[in-house]
Parts: C-alpha cells; sequence; structure tokens
C-alpha cells in the first residue's frame, strides 16, 4: 500500500475497502521507508500502550516535508501541544487538562450542555429544514468548549463566526495525506491567527485568572517550573481544535449511520435508554477520527519485526474498530452489539487516551436526544448526496440537510 491510497476520492467517499486491504496485509504494511499502516484491533490495543511508542511529530515532518519546514508555525504548533508530548512532560500536561476534563467537572457540566443545546434547537425548530452541520452540530461544542477556556461571549461569537475557516486549514498538517506549499501556508496563516487569539486571552487572564482551563495552566507550577506562553497556548489551541471538531463530525456521521439504518433508529427512537449504546456502536461504525500515528522511542522488535527509533506506524482507527477478528459481523451496525466487552478504540488507549472523551460522549448523548425530542419526524434529506471532508484522518460531511 501507499500513503497515496489514503487521499483518493474513493477513499474520502467509503474508506473501508481500502481498510479491508491493509487488514488483508496482515499486522503490518509498509507505506514508505520509515512509514507502516495498521488496521489490526489486537495490535493496535498493544502498540497505544507500549511506552516505548510515543510521539515523535517533527521528526514524522522531516520524513515527510524535510527539515526546513520542522520550524512552519502550525507544526511548531502542534510540536508543543499536549497531543505531542510523551511522559513525564505528558503526564504532568495531560493533569492539569483533567483539572477541567475529569468526571465530577463534566456531570456538573452537563445542565450547561443541555441548556446550549436547547437553545440552539429553538434557532431553528420553526423553520422546518436546516443544515445539522452548520447550524447545530458546529454551535454546540465550540460554545461548550470556550464555557471551560473561560472565553467570555463576545470571545465565544468571534470564534462561532471565523473559528472553522482557521481550524480547517489547520487540519492539514494533522493529515496522513501529502501537503502541498498552498496547503502548508494556509494551516501557517490559520495557526498565526489563532495564536494571536489566544495569546491575548491569555494576557487577560494573567491579570484576572478564573475557574478555567487557560488559568489552571497559568497558575500551575511543579518544582519551581512554570509553563511557559507557547506551551500554554500550543495547548489551548489543540483543546479547542480537538475539543470541537471531532464532536461536530460525530453527531453527523451517528445520524448518517442512524438513517441509513432504519431498523437501528426505530429502535433508538424507541427506547431513550439505547441511546448511550448507540453512540458507543456509532463511535465504532464510523468514527470521526479515522487515523492516529506512533513513533518508536528506541530501536526495537514489536509483534516480530524490527523497529528502528523514529520509524512511524500510522493507526487506521477506522479499520481497527472493523476488525472482524474482533468484532462480529463488524460492517452492519448494531446498537444491541452482543459483545460489549469489546471496546472500541476511537477515543484511543493508554497514555494518549482522549482527554475529552467524557466531554465528547456526554454532548454527543445530549445533541442526539434533544434531536430525537424536539423534531420526531426528523427526517435527512441529503443521504443520496453527501459530501465527505477530503480529510484522511477526519471523517465527516461538509453538509446535512433535514426538514420536518
Amino acid at each position: 500500500m501507499k500513503i497515496a491510497d489514503f487521499s483518493t476520492p474513493s477513499f474520502y467517499e467509503d474508506p473501508y475497502p481500502v481498510y479491508e486491504r491493509l487488514r488483508n496485509e496482515g499486522s503490518f504494511a509498509p507505506l514508505t521507508p520509515g512509514i507502516w499502516a495498521t488496521g489490526s484491533y489486537d495490535i493496535t490495543e498493544k502498540l497505544l500502550r507500549d511506552r516505548r511508542w510515543g510521539k515523535e511529530y517533527l521528526e514524522y515532518v522531516r520524513m515527510r516535508h524535510g527539515d526546513e519546514r520542522t520550524q512552519d508555525d502550525s507544526f511548531q504548533t502542534v510540536h508543543r501541544s499536549v497531543l505531542m508530548l510523551n511522559p513525564p512532560e505528558h503526564t504532568y500536561m495531560k493533569g492539569l487538562l483533567m483539572k477541567t476534563f475529569n468526571a465530577d467537572r463534566i456531570a456538573g457540566f452537563r445542565s450547561n450542555i443541555q441548556a446550549i443545546t436547547d437553545r440552539i434547537a429553538c434557532s431553528f425548530i420553526d423553520k422546518g429544514s436546516v443544515d445539522l452541520v452548520k447550524n447545530f452540530a458546529y454551535p454546540l461544542p465550540v460554545t461548550a468548549i470556550c464555557i471551560l477556556l473561560g472565553l467570555d461571549e463576545e470571545e465565544t461569537l468571534f470564534l462561532l463566526m471565523e473559528g472553522a475557516a482557521m481550524v480547517r486549514p489547520f487540519l492539514r498538517v494533522l493529515d496522513i495525506a501529502e501537503l502541498n506549499m498552498e496547503h502548508i501556508e494556509a494551516a501557517n496563516a490559520a495557526t498565526k491567527k489563532l495564536d494571536e487569539f489566544f495569546t491575548r486571552k491569555l494576557r487577560k487572564l494573567r491579570e484576572a485568572p478564573g475557574d478555567d482551563l487557560i488559568s489552571t495552566l497559568l497558575v500551575a507550577e511543579e518544582n519551581g517550573h512554570r509553563l511557559t506562553d507557547e506551551e500554554i497556548v500550543a495547548s489551548i489551541f489543540i483543546t479547542f481544535v480537538a475539543g470541537h471538531e471531532t464532536t461536530i463530525n460525530m453527531v453527523g456521521n451517528i445520524l448518517i449511520s442512524l438513517y441509513r439504518n432504519p431498523d437501528q433508529l426505530a429502535l433508538v427512537r424507541q427506547n431513550e435508554a439505547l441511546i448511550p449504546q448507540c453512540i458507543n456502536e456509532c463511535l465504532r461504525y464510523e468514527t470521526s477520527l479515522q487515523i492516529t500515528s506512533r513513533h518508536a522511542l528506541e530501536d526495537m522488535e514489536f509483534e516480530g519485526i524490527s523497529f528502528d527509533e523514529g520509524d512511524t506506524i500510522v493507526v487506521c482507527l477506522g479499520a481497527v474498530n472493523r476488525d472482524p477478528r474482533r468484532f462480529t459481523d463488524p460492517d452492519r451496525l448494531i446498537i444491541t452489539r452482543p459483545d460489549p466487552s469489546s471496546r472500541n478504540l476511537a477515543f484511543g488507549a493508554g497514555a494518549h487516551y482522549c482527554i475529552g472523551a467524557m466531554l465528547a460522549t456526554v454532548e454527543l448523548e445530549i445533541a442526539i436526544r434533544t434531536l430525537f425530542r424536539r423534531i420526531p419526524n426528523m427526517q435527512l434529506t441529503n443521504l443520496d448526496d453527501l459530501h465527505w471532508l477530503r480529510l484522511s484522518t477526519v471523517r465527516g460531511v461538509e453538509t446535512l440537510q433535514a426538514a420536518w
């Protein structure tokens, strides 16, 4: 297989035939020298929990785009963020972030999420039709993450209006697909705008810190060491992007999956208690985060293959979560799946298990429950004409039209 196999029009529309080919090649498929891919559940679970594998993002950038590109703003921001740290630095930063994303804090935030969701639904419910991506799936997680970051109403409105135009170009630097100079320059420009925005907010909160994530990072200190402004901004940046982009697309993916499987849709409509199971199964079946990666932190033998320090394994979560060696009838959406112990890996595993998994799950459950309660006769009107994002790492649709 080749890296280019993950960036074709047919892959964007339906990646699962490519994933089947990947699994059929065995535990690992070589893509280019030093870069491998896997779609195996068992291999992935071991890999994500093995501390010999971690994050070496700039080395990956160097392998793909050359040494001179490693200094670009977009690549540097990703490099400095919690997303790319390894223990012990990652352990410390994740501990700080979990003060905001822990179970008690998210449980207490449920009423805020419900209020946000109801307010958004009220804005279009009398119109009879809506683009659910633009008018529902986007503003819900963006507003929620802005509250947790401590942004005021004006700042939140700015990100609601301008955020997508900055985030989407940036997402390309996290993609497996080849980047041209136009992509890199657009990502750098978007990164600069968001960096400036969050730097201004950081300076405001430094003068008057509050009970929010940015303030938590500002006052944090360990052994006399405080995070630099660059480290804080990078992690805020990535938290904002990760805190809404995957959820936006997952709302759409859940609805598409259900409406393409009317029997499963009927089950959920008849029994709201199935919504948590529904979310879990849709995360397995059509996860929004399709691809992640790990890098060898040392020379090693892993699963019978010798890897050199710096080698990269591309983990295709979309393939992993449909591995027939782990899941029964993996290409079928089965909400009442008889093998619930086969946990999907949509949120990863090990040290880099998604910090925002609990928040995302709560947002998804409330979003789906609210839509089905308030618009019981809702139909999706463009199921036969969906335009999937031209990204390999993130899966979602540009628009999702609904009418009632």
